[in-house]
C-alpha cells in the first residue's frame, strides 16, 4: 500500500501517548497513528444505494415525530416499515434483533430530537515527528 504524506495537528498528551506505544512495539508513530484512524465503515454506518436500507430509513424519518414523543432517547427498531422493538439499551435491543433477523436488514437508531442530527467534524492534519 502506498503512503501519502499528510499534517494533522493532536493533542501533545495524543501524541505523547502515540509515542509510547510506538516505542513499546518498535515501530513509528506514525504507524501507529494510522492503524488508530480505521475508517473502514462498521456495519451499522450508513451506505447509499441500499434499496432496504433507504426504505427503513425514510419510514424512521417519517415516523420520527412519533417516536420522540414516545420513545425520547431510547433505540428504535424499524423493519419492513414498521417499528418492531424499542430499548433504552441499544446493545441489548442490537443483540434481540440479529437473533429474530438473522441476515436482515433492521434500522436501529436511537431517536433524537432531531432525526438525522448534523454532525461536525474537524480536518484533521498530521505534523511531523516533533519532540
Amino acid at each position: 500500500m502506498q503512503n501519502t504524506p499528510v499534517t494533522i495537528h493532536i493533542p501533545t498528551p495524543l501524541y505523547q501517548r502515540a509515542k509510547k506505544m510506538a516505542q513499546a512495539q518498535k515501530k513509528d508513530v506514525s504507524e501507529i497513528l494510522a492503524a488508530s484512524i480505521q475508517l473502514d465503515p462498521p456495519a451499522y454506518i450508513w451506505t447509499e444505494g441500499n434499496e432496504d436500507a433507504d426504505n427503513e430509513r425514510i419510514t424512521f424519518l417519517q415516523m420520527h415525530q412519533a417516536l420522540w414523543e414516545q420513545f425520547p432517547l431510547e433505540h428504535v427498531a424499524i423493519y419492513q416499515g414498521k417499528l418492531v422493538d424499542h430499548d433504552p439499551d441499544g446493545e441489548k435491543l442490537s443483540l434481540r434483533i440479529y437473533e429474530k433477523y438473522p441476515e436482515q436488514f433492521v434500522l436501529i437508531r436511537q431517536v433524537t430530537a432531531e432525526a438525522e442530527p448534523v454532525l461536525h467534524f474537524r480536518s484533521p492534519r498530521f505534523v511531523g515527528d516533533s519532540e
